[in-house]
């Protein structure tokens, strides 16, 4: 719990500072908030009752300890004979986000995809948003629901399948063979003795409305609708691998996949963890690769913000854009991405208008009021690069490109791949304009 706390900044406080606050304010209490020092108010995360905010050095109550983020402090004590932990987190007045203390900046980013430098924004806030640190607290203390939602904060590494572009019928089943292989293998990760095995839904191309449920030993077939939602071709499901063994301190990881399988389309994979050392994680991480190369399948490390909504996640990895406002045009792009230049549909995203830094878009606004657009996602072959496909609500195109920095920042070559992929796009959108314009092609 200290540990998860010094991650997100929180720093230890010192027990001769604890003693000097002590001496000058007294022993503060929950009771007594407005002895309390900085204008703190108390709000108690763990069980209801009294605690001390800074405890004497010499308190006999257990092992205690104080954290410190200047405007928000938690006290963490153990008592020994009951085996209780209690939190208590004390949080400033005024811990929101103002006009006044919100900064835009704007900058110049050097992108070697364009090998040009280009105008960037990032906003600044003074206060993070509220965590949730008592779920978190309850999952370390061994709360069974294990389930880790975005802003858990959790460490994570993702990585893609990516099946060849142009598979015969019979390669096709050997991909799906492939994939079952690795699904055994996965399922051994997690334990005989867990509350659900894996259980992938593949969709092979030959015939869309067929699907069948992999398991170690039986292919199902099942029908299902061709045309699917959103949601449902991004339901992503969840198993617990248990990290530790013996008298070892417990650790454990959540690994992520997609739900379905296509054969056609790149497929996730991700490890979600809080509590487990490096060394475990990339033991995980090693055997996983091993065995995809032993299966023949194609494993690519994938970037964290290649799968947020937010294609400027990193504040100095910045995409580029190519506006297409001709939707003929824009259309054939779209369609030579995956017909010329090698490119794998890579799923869909919810974007919304504050992700998006091209004025001439105009966002939809749902029912409740919010700009939001579908956007299609395609990534090459090499997994070297991938391409966010918007569509706006008056039929305009945004291609927006963005390198894989897992792989490119190591591989001169695979650079030059996705800048030459890069750089001929924009000679077959400028030579599609060209000939649309004089009416020498119709497209």
């Amino acid at each position: 719990m200290i540990v998860q706390r010094l991650i997100q900044d929180f720093q230890l406080v010192p027990q001769d500072i604890i003693a000097h606050i002590t001496r000058k304010y007294g022993e503060i209490g929950w009771k007594n908030k407005r002895q309390m020092p900085s204008n703190m108010n108390g709000n108690p995360m763990g069980r209801a009752g009294s605690t001390s905010f800074l405890q004497r050095p010499n308190s006999n109550s257990g092992i205690q300890y104080a954290l410190s983020m200047g405007h928000r402090i938690h006290t963490l004590s153990y008592n020994e004979s009951t085996e209780d932990i209690e939190v208590v987190q004390y949080q400033a007045v005024e811990t929101k986000n103002y006009l006044s203390n919100m900064q835009s900046y704007q900058y110049m980013i050097w992108v070697p995809l364009s090998e040009s430098f280009q105008k960037d924004k990032q906003r600044f806030e003074k206060f993070k948003y509220e965590y949730r640190w008592n779920k978190l607290d309850n999952m370390l203390c061994g709360d069974p629901e294990k389930s880790m939602t975005e802003d858990s904060r959790y460490r994570r590494v993702s990585f893609g399948l990516i099946p060849d572009s142009n598979m015969s019928e019979e390669k096709e089943t050997e991909y799906i063979h492939n994939f079952q292989l690795l699904l055994n293998y996965l399922n051994k990760q997690i334990g005989e003795d867990a509350e659900e095995q894996i259980y992938i839904k593949v969709v092979r191309t030959s015939d869309s409305k067929d699907s069948s449920e992999l398991s170690p030993g039986r292919v199902e077939n099942k029908r299902r609708n061709a045309s699917q939602s959103h949601r449902s071709m991004n339901r992503m499901k969840r198993y617990t691998i248990k990290l530790s063994k013996g008298k070892e301190k417990y650790q454990w990881m959540v690994i992520v996949m997609g739900a379905s399988f296509y054969t056609k389309r790149s497929y996730h994979i991700s490890f979600h963890w809080l509590v487990a050392s490096g060394s475990k994680i990339d033991a995980q991480v090693q055997m996983l690769k091993r065995r995809c190369s032993q299966y023949g399948l194609r494993l690519i490390t994938f970037p964290q913000y290649s799968k947020s909504a937010n294609l400027r996640l990193h504040p100095l990895i910045s995409p580029v854009s190519v506006l297409i406002e001709e939707t003929e045009v824009a259309r054939k792009a779209e369609s030579v991405l995956t017909t010329e230049f090698n490119f794998i549909d890579d799923g869909s995203l919810i974007v919304e208008a504050s992700d998006v830094q091209l004025q001439v878009f105009e966002f939809q606004v749902d029912r409740w009021g919010r700009q939001k657009l579908t956007a299609r996602q395609f990534v090459h072959h090499t997994g070297c690069v991938f391409v966010r496909v918007l569509e706006d609500a008056r039929g305009a195109f945004g291609f927006f490109w963005i390198d894989n920095r897992k792989l490119t920042r190591d591989s001169e070559l695979m650079t030059q791949t996705a800048q030459k992929l890069y750089q001929d796009f924009r000679a077959f959108v400028d030579c599609a304009r060209a000939k649309f314009a004089s009416g020498q092609m119709s497209l």
